[in-house]
């Protein structure tokens, strides 16, 4: 194992999904940030996930799939789970892949039309 790349990615600030800053009016999302990229969400525990696919007919605004006594969109999901104010309702979502921590290598993930909402992967919201 090479300790220095492993200390090196560890690091890696494009691992991060973008935190904004208390003076920031509004999130601003820019694609190729998250063009097969890997993220780690801040409000959730040090998990990774690489981005799938970018939903740009979806919004935090959207019809939150599951439980939907509970949240109407993922926008009302976010606030009550992980009281994140979203800033941009127009952003995109993002599709994402757990990438369990024992992984050592990332491969692309294919993806099939023909898939069941109980085994959907979850969306995120980049901001």
């Amino acid at each position: 194992i090479d300790q220095e790349t492993l200390i090196r990615i560890g690091t890696m600030q494009s691992l991060w999904l973008p935190q904004k800053e208390k003076s920031q009016m509004e999130y601003q999302f820019d694609r190729s940030k998250f063009v097969d990229a890997i993220v780690r969400p801040s409000y959730r525990k040090k998990e990774t996930f690489y981005v799938a696919k970018i939903f740009d007919k979806m919004n935090p605004l959207s019809e939150f799939p599951e439980n939907k006594n509970m949240y109407k969109t993922y926008e009302e999901y976010y606030l009550k789970e992980y009281s994140a104010r979203l800033t941009n309702k127009n952003q995109p979502l993002i599709e994402v892949k757990h990438i369990p921590k024992e992984l050592n290598y990332i491969r692309r993930i294919t993806t099939t039309s023909a898939k069941s909402n109980r085994n959907e992967p979850p969306r995120f919201v980049p901001e």
